[in-house]
């Protein structure tokens, strides 16, 4: 994202040059769109725009980590070519090993997973002592590092590809994933434009702006929380813009395509910070947002 930038020394609650407005948006009170991807029309515009933020945001962690299209690979044994489905929910490290040995158990064996305190590592153990082998296909992007988008490897802590199991036995290479990201993308766009912000991917037609990232700082069931601690930072929005529409989505950037996340009919709520000009004696004309955000106007130069 660009360099954020300082406006000029401020006297609390009263200023000639800025004034700085807070939004507060709760997904439920939507005017367009949906409750995973609101709009929202101000019932004027707001003229002057320089700068934005995000203030705050309060996120439910409603959404799966296994979904429907990522929950299932593919398994290999004595018996045959079997496809493995997960069933679509969130995990713990023990549910998630017993799911995961009933999705795998077949006529040919029986499996068992568990769960290392010590690796934070899954093993599977078959009941026939041979080579058995578990595949997850490559995610359908061009990312170097696989992302759990289409199959469930990344957050059991499997490598993408084959997997293969000695004598019956099949230790996972990485560790158990679960909880899913640790952060989510609180993206957008303001007044039919795009905010000031760098694209994830400089310019992929998927990338989205974003007003900031927001920890997942809770387990699954649980309210994610962010507060802004860069107080006097804001995202340069140009020279006096203005808004009259603003939409938001929540993303974990390039992992899902179509990349808003579903909160499964749970709302969520952000609020913006907006400073603007100011209108005073001077015509709003004869100054720039650049001299603005000097906090020298052109008339008082002369």
């Amino acid at each position: 994202m660009d360099k954020p930038w300082i406006p000029p020394a401020q006297t609390t609650g009263v200023n000639d040059l800025y004034v700085y407005n807070e939004f507060q948006f709760d997904s439920h009170s939507f005017d367009a769109g949906t409750l995973n991807a609101p709009q929202f029309i101000l019932s004027k515009p707001l003229d002057g725009v320089i700068g934005v933020k995000l203030v705050s945001a309060e996120i439910p962690f409603t959404y799966y980590v296994i979904t429907a299209v990522n929950n299932t690979f593919t398994l290999v044994d004595g018996g045959g070519t079997h496809t493995i489905t997960i069933p679509v929910g969130n995990y713990t490290s023990n549910s998630i090993s017993t799911a995961l040995g009933t999705a795998l158990t077949n006529g040919f064996a029986t499996y068992t997973v568990t769960y290392s305190l010590t690796t934070g590592k899954l093993t599977v153990t078959s009941t026939v002592a041979e080579a058995f082998i578990v595949t997850f296909t490559s995610p359908n992007n061009n990312l170097p590092v696989p992302h759990g988008d289409t199959n469930p490897g990344y957050w059991l802590g499997f490598a993408q590809g084959s997997n293969t199991a000695v004598a019956g036995v099949l230790v996972a290479p990485n560790v158990l994933n679960i909880t899913g990201p640790t952060h989510i993308n609180v993206c957008g766009s303001i007044g039919g434009r795009i905010a000031n912000t760098i694209n994830v991917n400089g310019g992929s037609s998927f990338d989205p702006s974003s007003f900031g990232q927001v920890a997942v700082n809770t387990n699954p069931w649980g309210l994610i929380t962010y507060q802004d601690a860069s107080n006097p930072y804001f995202f340069d929005f140009g020279d006096g813009g203005y808004i009259q529409q603003i939409s938001f989505y929540l993303s974990f950037g390039d992992m899902f395509k179509p990349l808003n996340l579903d909160l499964n009919g749970v709302g969520f709520s952000v609020t913006i910070g907006v400073l603007s000009k100011r209108t005073t004696s001077l015509t709003d004309a004869e100054n720039t947002g650049a001299d603005y955000r000097q906090g020298v106007s052109n008339k008082r130069q002369r």
